[in-house]
C-alpha cells in the first residue's frame, strides 16, 4: 500500500470526476487527468453529489513530494520522478542489490520514494516514554503526528477532540519494522508487542487522543486505505461514530520485501511506476502517511482545505479567560484574536460619565481595536465619545489587572497589581490605523506574532492583513498579473513597502507610479490606488489605462463617490473597492485569520528585505507632556516608520509590564573575529556562537590543522549561517607567528576589519606545587601569558569591540593541583583590568565546570565536582552565559553554576577570604529577593490563586471561568495519575511537596490548596543565603 494508492482513495471518496481519464503529455511519468483536475476544492460543495451522503474533510499527509498538498499535485501533474537511491540507513545496497534478476537473494532495484526524517518524533507531546519510543514502529509515529496535524488543520484542538465518539480506520500493509525488531530474540522486551503489532497502529491513536469510537487496522494489500475509507464512511452513516480518522501509512525498511517482489517481476528496476505507458515494467515502491478527518456535512462548522507539514510543531497556543468584578457598572465585550483558535473575552468598565448605557450589546469600532493583542484589548465603543476615559482588564500568569488611560496617553487610574504607574504618568504610543486612538501599550504586549520572529519589530500586523486582502483575496491567484502599479502620494510609506514585498513573493513585479508617468498606467496589468485624495484623478487614470484589475483602497467616506463613478468602456476591466472598515471587521478576520497567518508566514520575512525603519519614543519626565501633545498620529497610508512603544524606564523593576529593550547586535557582518584554540572545546563553541549571532568572518588560530570531522563541522556552520570560517596555523606564544597571522588576515579580507579577539588557548599540566618544575610552569603559562601579550601588542591599534580572555574558576576559587593554571588565569584577569584602565576593551571570563572537552560526559568526575559545589554547565547554558557576559561587558565576570550548600561544606568553611567574597555576592542577591518579595507582597495571595487555578486547568483540561476558590478538586476529575502530575508540577514550579492524600481527598478545595502553598513558601534561595550567614556567625 503506497502513498499513490492513498491519494487515489482520497480522490474516489470525494466523488467522480466529470472529465474522462486522459493522459498528460510531455512528462516522464504520465498520469490520468482526472487525478489532477478539480483538485483545489476536492468537490466539497454542498449538493454537488446529491446521490450520496456527503462528508466534511480535514486532511494532512507526509510524502516524498515536498511541502504542501499543492506541491504533491504539481508533482503528479508534471510527472516528476521523486525516487532516490536507497540510503544505508535503510539497508546496505551492496548486500541486497544486483541488476541481474537471476541472482538469488538480490533485489532488481536500488531506488524508492522515501521520506526525509521518517523516524523523527516528539514523544513528549503524546506522553510516550523514550524506552517505548525505541520499540515503536515508525509507521505508528507517522500516524500519531499526522493525526495531530489533521485535527489542528481542521480547527479542532486536541482537548476538544478528547472523549468524542471518533472512529479510527487505518490502512496498513507493511510490517518491515516488526520483522527487523523481532529478528534477534535476545533483544525482545515487553514493548515489542505494542510497538510492532498491526492492531495497535489504530488503537494507539484512539488511546493517545482518547477517541471512543471503533478502532481498526485494515490489511487488504494495496487497497488497504481505500477499504479503510469505505468502512469509515459506513460507520458514520450507521451512527457508530460522529467523526472518523481515516488514512494509511507505509514505511520501507526491510530489504527482503524487495527480493520477493523482484523474484515475482512485480517491481520496476528503475523504481518508477508507469501504469499508463507502454514502457511499464513493474511498479515503484514509495512511503508516506495520509490522514483524513471525516464528519457529516450537515454537522460541519466550516470547511478547511488540506496541507502537508514536515514535522509536528511543538508550539501550542492557548489563552485564558477571566472577568474581574469591580464596584462600577460593567458589561462584557467579546472580541476575537485573529491568530488564535479560542474566543477571548475582555471586561470593559465604564466609570461615572453621566451617560446612560442601553442593555443591548455594544458594537466594537474595529478600526480602533488592537486586533492582534492577546494581553490587552484597547477599544473604543460607540457608547463612549472619543476622548473619554477607557478601561480594560487582563488575566494571565503575570496577573495584570486594571489600567485606566485617557486618549491623550495620561494614566488616570491603576489597579493594585500595576505597581509602577501612578496617575499622571504618560504612555507614548502609535497604532497604524487611521482612526485609532493615540493610546497603545508596550511593544512586547501590543501584538500577537510569536510565530514570526521578524514581526517582533512591528507592533501591528494590520499592514500585512491589508496586503493579503489585495494580493490574495482581490487580485486573481490562478493567473496573477505580472505587472502591478501602486499609485500612492507617499511612495516611501511602510504600507507600500509591505505590498511590494508581498507582491514579489507572489510572482508579481511592482512599480510605484506617479501621476505624471502615463506609460506605466498603460503597461500595468493591475493598478492599486492607496487612499486616492482626488476623485477626478481616479477617473483620468481609468480613462487611459489598459489594466484589467483596478483596486481602490479607501476609507468609508469615499463609498458614495465611487458609486457615482462611470463604468469603464472596457468590459474586461474589474474594479475592486477595498474599504478599511470592511477588512478590519471582527467576523471577517475570524473567517480568514488562518489563511492570513499562513500567507504571512509563507513570505519568509527578513528584516533586510523590507528595511522598515523603527522609531522609539521614550520621553523623560520633564518633556513628557510636550511630546504627547506634539506627537501627531500619521495617516495609515503615509506612515513611513513604525514606532515601538515604551514606558518610562525610571528604574529596573518598574513592573511586570515588560519594557522595550533595544536589541544589541553582538557581531558584525563586515567584521573579522579571531578565536585562539578554536578547533576544540570551548574555543569551537565560541566559533559556533559567533556564527549563530551574525559574525561575518571567523579566523581560528591554532597550532594544528583541523581534522576531517572538524572540517565537516566548519562547512556545516558556513552553509547554515553564511559565515566565512578559516584556519591559520599559528602559535600565539610566538610574536612572529601572531604578526604574520594578522598580516594574512588583512590581506585575505581587505574589506573587513578585525573587530574582536577571543583568547581560549590552553595547555594543562596538573600536579601538586612541590612536584612541578619550571618547565611545567612555563608550558602552562606560555599560551596564556605570552599569547595575550602578543595579541595585545599586535592589535593595539585595531578598533576592537571585544578582547575576551577565557580564564578559569581556578583563579577565583583556587585549586590545590592547578597552581600553575590558576596563576596563568590570574594574569589574564588582571591584564583585562589593565586594558580597561588604558581605554581599551578587555574582559576576562572565569569559566566554571563545562560539559565539553576533558569533562565531556565524564559522569564520575562531574559527580565529584558537584559534591565540591561546582555544577556542570551544558552547551546551551555556555552560549547563554557568553551572550550575557558580552552584553554586560564587565572587565571580569564569573560564569559558573554553584551548589552553595556543598560549596559551603568543602570550601567556604575553610577559606575565610573566599567566604567573604561569596558573602557579598549572596548578600546582594538576598537583598534583591527581599525587594522583589516586598513589591509583590500585596499580590501574593491572588498570585497563588491564579497559579493554582491555571495549573489545575492546564492539567485537567477545564475552563478557568468555571473554577472558583470553592471548587472541589473532585470536580477536576483528578485520579492518582493526575494527582502525581499536579504534585510534580507544583514541586518543580514552587519547590513545595503537596501530599498526595490532600490532592486525592474529595473535600479539598482550591482555596485549601492555596493555603497549603502559603504555609510552605519557596525558600530555596533564602535557605542558601541563610546557610552562609549562619556559617559566618559560627566562625
Amino acid at each position: 500500500m503506497d502513498i499513490g494508492v492513498l491519494c487515489k482513495a482520497l480522490l474516489d471518496a470525494v466523488g467522480p470526476q466529470e472529465e474522462a481519464a486522459g493522459r498528460t503529455e510531455g512528462s516522464s511519468c504520465p498520469v490520468p487527468r482526472r487525478f489532477v483536475t478539480g483538485r483545489r476544492d476536492f468537490g466539497l460543495k454542498k449538493g454537488l453529489y446529491p446521490d450520496r451522503k456527503e462528508k466534511d474533510y480535514g486532511l494532512l499527509g507526509r510524502n516524498t513530494s515536498g511541502e504542501g498538498i499543492d506541491s504533491f499535485w504539481k508533482i503528479l501533474l508534471e510527472g516528476k520522478n521523486c525516487t532516490v537511491e536507497i540510503p544505508e540507513e535503510r539497508f546496505d545496497l551492496k548486500l541486497w542489490y544486483d541488476p541481474d534478476d537471476n541472482v538469488p537473494g538480490k533485489s532488481r532495484t536500488c531506488r524508492a520514494s522515501l521520506i526525509d526524517g521518517f523516524n523523527e518524533f516528539d514523544s513528549k507531546l503524546f506522553g510516550i516514554t523514550e524506552a517505548e519510543v525505541e520499540r515503536m514502529d515508525p509507521q505508528q509515529k507517522l500516524l500519531l503526528e499526522c493525526t495531530y496535524r489533521a485535527l489542528e488543520d481542521a480547527g479542532i484542538p486536541m482537548e476538544k477532540a478528547s472523549g468524542t465518539s471518533t472512529g479510527v480506520f487505518i490502512g496498513l500493509m507493511n510490517r518491515d519494522y516488526e520483522m527487523i525488531l523481532n529478528n534477534v530474540a535476545s533483544t525482545i522486551n515487553h514493548y515489542n508487542g505494542t510497538g510492532t503489532a498491526m492492531s495497535i497502529a489504530a488503537n494507539r491513536i484512539s488511546y493517545c487522543f482518547n477517541f471512543t469510537g471503533p478502532s481498526f487496522s485494515i490489511d487488504s494489500a494495496c487497497s488497504s486505505s481505500l477499504v479503510a475509507l469505505h468502512y469509515a464512511c459506513h460507520s458514520i452513516k450507521q451512527g457508530d461514530c460522529e467523526m472518523a480518522i481515516c488514512g494509511g501509512v507505509s514505511c520501507i525498511l526491510e530489504p527482503r520485501i524487495f527480493v520477493s517482489l523482484s523474484k515475482a517481476k512485480m517491481i520496476s528496476p528503475e523504481g518508477v511506476s508507469k501504469p499508463f505507458s507502454i514502457k511499464a515494467d513493474g511498479y515503484g515502491r514509495g512511503e508516506g502517511c495520509g490522514i483524513v478527518l471525516l464528519k457529516p456535512l450537515e454537522k460541519k462548522g466550516r470547511i478547511y482545505h488540506s496541507s502537508i507539514k514536515r514535522a509536528v510543531e511543538k508550539e501550542v497556543w492557548s489563552h485564558s479567560n477571566h472577568q474581574t468584578t469591580l464596584d462600577v457598572r460593567s458589561f462584557a465585550l467579546n472580541t476575537t484574536n485573529p491568530y488564535g483558535l479560542e474566543r477571548l473575552q475582555a471586561t470593559v468598565l465604564i466609570g461615572s460619565n453621566n451617560k446612560t448605557l442601553s442593555n443591548d450589546s455594544v458594537e466594537i469600532q474595529i478600526s480602533k481595536i488592537c486586533l492582534h493583542s492577546s494581553d490587552y484589548f484597547p477599544v473604543s465603543l460607540n457608547a463612549l465619545r472619543f476622548g473619554e476615559t477607557m478601561y480594560w482588564t487582563k488575566y494571565c500568569n503575570e496577573n495584570h489587572q486594571l489600567l485606566c488611560l485617557d486618549f491623550s496617553g495620561i494614566v488616570t487610574t491603576v489597579g493594585s497589581n500595576v505597581t509602577s504607574l501612578k496617575p499622571g504618568d504618560h504612555i507614548i504610543s502609535c497604532f497604524p490605523v487611521g482612526a485609532a486612538s493615540r493610546v497603545l501599550l508596550p511593544e512586547s504586549i501590543c501584538y500577537k506574532s510569536q510565530k514570526i520572529p521578524f514581526l517582533k519589530d512591528i507592533p501591528c500586523v494590520s499592514y500585512f492583513i491589508l496586503a493579503w486582502e489585495i494580493l490574495v483575496n482581490v487580485l486573481p491567484t490562478v493567473r496573477p498579473p505580472r505587472q502591478v502599479g501602486i499609485i500612492s502620494s507617499f511612495p516611501q510609506s511602510t504600507l507600500c513597502k509591505i505590498i511590494t514585498h508581498g507582491a514579489n513573493k507572489c510572482g508579481m513585479h511592482t512599480e510605484i507610479i506617479t501621476k505624471r508617468n502615463t506609460e506605466q498606467f498603460i503597461n500595468s496589468e493591475a493598478l492599486i490606488f492607496l487612499n486616492p485624495t482626488e476623485f477626478s484623478s481616479v477617473r483620468n487614470i481609468l480613462s487611459v489605462t489598459t489594466a484589467s484589475h483596478i483596486v481602490i483602497v479607501c476609507n468609508s467616506d469615499w463609498t458614495l463617490n465611487l458609486l457615482k463613478m462611470p463604468k469603464s468602456d472596457n468590459e474586461h476591466v474589474h474594479i475592486h473597492v477595498v474599504q478599511l472598515m470592511t477588512v478590519f471587521q471582527k467576523t471577517y478576520l475570524t473567517k480568514h485569520s488562518k489563511s492570513i497567518f499562513k500567507w504571512v508566514k509563507s513570505l519568509k520575512l527578513e528584516k533586510s528585505l523590507l528595511d522598515i525603519p523603527t522609531k522609539v519614543l521614550q520621553p523623560d519626565g520633564h518633556n513628557a507632556n510636550e511630546v504627547t501633545q506634539n506627537q501627531r498620529l500619521d495617516s495609515y497610508f503615509m506612515a513611513k516608520t513604525i514606532q515601538l512603544v515604551v514606558l518610562q524606564d525610571d528604574f529596573k523593576r518598574i513592573s511586570k509590564i515588560p519594557l522595550f529593550t533595544p536589541y544589541k547586535q553582538l557581531f558584525r557582518r563586515d567584521g573579522v573575529y579571531l578565536v585562539t584554540g578554536g578547533l576544540s572545546g570551548l574555543g569551537f563553541e565560541t566559533v559556533k556562537f559567533i556564527a549563530q549571532h551574525g559574525g561575518g568572518y571567523i579566523v581560528i588560530l591554532s597550532r594544528s590543522a583541523p581534522t576531517p570531522e572538524r572540517q565537516a563541522d566548519i562547512a556545516d556552520l558556513q552553509n547554515q549561517f553564511g559565515a566565512t570560517i578559516s584556519n591559520i596555523c599559528c602559535d600565539v606564544a610566538i610574536p612572529k607567528d601572531v604578526k604574520q597571522a594578522v598580516s594574512t588576515i588583512k590581506h585575505t579580507y581587505p574589506s573587513a576589519t578585525i573587530r574582536g579577539i577571543f583568547h581560549s588557548a590552553v595547555v594543562l599540566h596538573d600536579g601538586l606545587i612541590h612536584t612541578l618544575s619550571k618547565s611545567d610552569f612555563e608550558k602552562v603559562m606560555r599560551p596564556k601569558v605570552a599569547g595575550v601579550l602578543n595579541l595585545h601588542n599586535t592589535t593595539r591599534r585595531c578598533q576592537l569591540d571585544y578582547f575576551v580572555c577565557y580564564s578559569s574558576i581556578a583563579s577565583f576559587l583556587g585549586n590545590s593541583a592547578q597552581a600553575n593554571y590558576a596563576a596563568a588565569n590570574s594574569f589574564l584577569d588582571m591584564f583585562c583590568h589593565y586594558r580597561r584602565r588604558i581605554g581599551l576593551p578587555g574582559q576576562s571570563i572565569n569559566w566554571g565546570a563545562l560539559n565539553i572537552g576533558l569533562l565531556l560526559n565524564k559522569d564520575k568526575i562531574q559527580q565529584f565536582l558537584e559534591q565540591k559545589g561546582l555544577m556542570i554547565l551544558d552547551v546551551p547554558e555556555i552560549h547563554e552565559c557568553l551572550e550575557y557576559c558580552l552584553m554586560q561587558s564587565n572587565p571580569q565576570i564569573v560564569a559558573s553554576k554553584f551548589h552553595f550548600q556543598n560549596l559551603s561544606k568543602h570550601s567556604l568553611s575553610s577559606n575565610v577570604y573566599l567566604k567573604q567574597r561569596f558573602y557579598s555576592v549572596m548578600a546582594e542577591e538576598i537583598k534583591h529577593l527581599a525587594d522583589t518579595s516586598e513589591i509583590s507582597q500585596g499580590n501574593s495571595i491572588s498570585n497563588l490563586e491564579n497559579y493554582v487555578i491555571t495549573v489545575l486547568c492546564d492539567i485537567c483540561g477545564m475552563d478557568a471561568e468555571e473554577v472558583t476558590n470553592d471548587t472541589s478538586l473532585l470536580a477536576f476529575g483528578i485520579d492518582s495519575m493526575l494527582a502525581m502530575t499536579v504534585q510534580n508540577r507544583m514541586f518543580q514550579d514552587r519547590n513545595v511537596n503537596v501530599p498526595l492524600v490532600k490532592l486525592m481527598d474529595p473535600n479539598t478545595t482550591v482555596s485549601m490548596l492555596v493555603s497549603l502553598l502559603q504555609e510552605n513558601p519557596q525558600t530555596e534561595g533564602h535557605s542558601e543565603g541563610e546557610d552562609i550567614n549562619n556559617n559566618d556567625e559560627t566562625d
